[in-house]
């Protein structure tokens, strides 16, 4: 980090030592960490209140695979920049004490997560949520409205309710990775101390 130990003014110096890898490092894990907080709970929250259940569901199904996977390359970036910047990363990585260890071990799980949300869960669930929505056409029910529905049609919310809380599970799991990493990286900083 630059410090700034009298009165400066702007100039091409000062502004060009704005370019530098610990500042991309925050501005990466910054845009992780507001698009993680902003999907989960502020726009789908907004959407879900807003648009029929359909729309809302489609938007969903469009929106959230593009977030796990600005995720997933964007943390994959910020572990290749903790790992280069600790060195001792690598050859300690079964030392879950050891602490630059530990913030690679946030990252790879961040990674694990959003990749099961990208390849595994989010895609069995949009499969359900569509098939759900093709039976509800069938038997013209409309749940908003308390109507009767078919025994299948339980089974299937059943299911998507279950993929659904696995969903957010593995989403909770890369935001307590968030924070704990942003605690780790206000207080002691991206660089290896």
């Amino acid at each position: 980090m630059v410090a700034l130990t009298d009165v400066q003014h702007l100039d091409l110096a000062l502004l060009s030592s704005l370019l530098n890898v610990e500042a991309l490092y925050f501005l990466i894990y910054s845009y992780i960490f507001g698009s993680t907080i902003y999907v989960s709970f502020i726009g789908g929250t907004i959407a879900f209140k807003a648009l029929p259940r359909q729309q809302f569901g489609t938007l969903q199904a469009k929106s959230w695979p593009v977030h796990f996977g600005t995720t997933l390359v964007l943390d994959l970036v910020l572990l290749g920049l903790w790992t280069s910047s600790h060195p001792d990363v690598a050859s300690a990585i079964s030392d879950v004490k050891h602490v630059d260890v530990a913030q690679a071990h946030a990252l790879i799980l961040i990674a694990l997560c959003s990749a099961l949300n990208l390849f595994v869960v989010g895609p069995y669930t949009a499969k359900v949520w569509l098939e759900r929505f093709r039976l509800q056409r069938e038997e013209q029910s409309d749940e908003d409205k308390n109507l009767q529905v078919s025994p299948e049609l339980k089974a299937l919310n059943i299911r998507f309710g279950y993929m659904h809380a696995v969903s957010a599970s593995v989403n909770l799991g890369v935001l307590i990775s968030l924070i704990f990493h942003g605690l780790w990286i206000a207080t002691y900083g991206v660089e290896k101390y």
